[in-house]
C-alpha cells in the first residue's frame, strides 16, 4: 500500500481516510475488527512511501540498463536473462497495525483521530507484509521513509488541499460578484475573468 495519495471519493486504503479524519474532512474512521492474531487485535499491513515507490521504480529502470549493457552481470536474475521478465516485491518489510497508524497520525496531527471498531470484513487476513530481500540484492533498493514520514506527508498534502478548496472558493465568488459601494447601497455586477488578476488561485 502506497502512502501519498489523494483518492477521489471515498478512499479504500487506510492511510488516506485517516488524514481526512485528523484535518476533520472525515467525521471518523471504522477499524474493521480488533481480534486478529496480531499484538493490538487490529490488521497488519505493509505501508510504502509513495517516494519510496518511485524510487523503487527509478531503480527498476537502472536494472533493466544493466541487463541491456552487460548480460552477464551477476547483479541480473538468470529469469530476467532468459526472458526479460522478472518480479519484485516493492514494500518495506515490515509491517503496522491499524492503531499504529491512527497513533501515527495523531502524533503527526496533534490531534485525537476519531475511530470505531466494526465487524470483520470477509477475507481480511491478519497480517501481510514485503519480502523485499530479492529487490535489496537485484534493484539495490531499500524503503527510507518511516510511517512517522508518511503521516506527516500525507497530512500535509490534506491540509493544502482543504486550503486550496477555500481559497478557490473565495477566489471565485470574488470574481463571480465584485462589490461596488454607491450611494450606501450595495449594487453587484458580473466581473469579467479579464479584469481578475489574483495570485491566490492555485493550479
Amino acid at each position: 500500500m502506497s502512502a501519498g495519495e489523494d483518492p477521489c471519493g471515498v478512499p479504500n486504503n487506510l492511510m488516506p481516510f485517516v488524514a481526512q479524519v485528523a484535518v476533520g474532512r472525515r467525521d471518523k474512521l471504522t477499524v474493521f475488527g480488533d481480534n486478529y492474531d496480531t499484538p493490538d487485535g487490529t490488521g497488519v499491513r505493509d505501508y510504502l512511501h509513495v517516494c519510496d515507490l518511485a524510487e523503487g521504480h527509478l531503480a527498476a529502470l537502472r536494472y533493466i540498463e544493466r541487463a541491456a549493457a552487460d548480460t552477464s552481470d551477476a547483479s541480473i536474475t538468470e529469469g530476467f536473462r532468459a526472458s526479460g521478465l522478472d518480479v519484485f516485491n516493492l514494500g518495506t518489510g515490515n509491517g503496522a497495525s491499524v492503531l499504529e497508524m491512527i497513533a501515527a497520525m495523531e502524533k503527526a496531527s496533534g490531534k485525537k483521530v476519531n475511530y470505531v471498531i466494526g465487524a470483520r470484513r470477509s477475507g481480511d487476513i491478519d497480517t501481510c507484509y514485503a519480502n523485499t530481500t530479492k529487490a535489496e540484492r537485484y534493484l539495490q533498493w531499500k524503503s527510507k521513509k518511516t510511517l512517522d514520514d508518511m503521516c506527516s506527508g500525507s497530512l500535509f498534502l490534506n491540509i493544502a488541499l482543504v486550503m486550496r478548496i477555500v481559497y478557490n472558493a473565495y477566489c471565485c465568488l470574488y470574481m463571480i460578484f465584485h462589490v461596488t459601494l454607491c450611494n450606501n447601497c450595495c449594487q453587484f455586477r458580473l466581473v469579467e475573468l479579464a479584469e481578475f488578476e489574483s495570485p491566490w488561485i492555485w493550479q
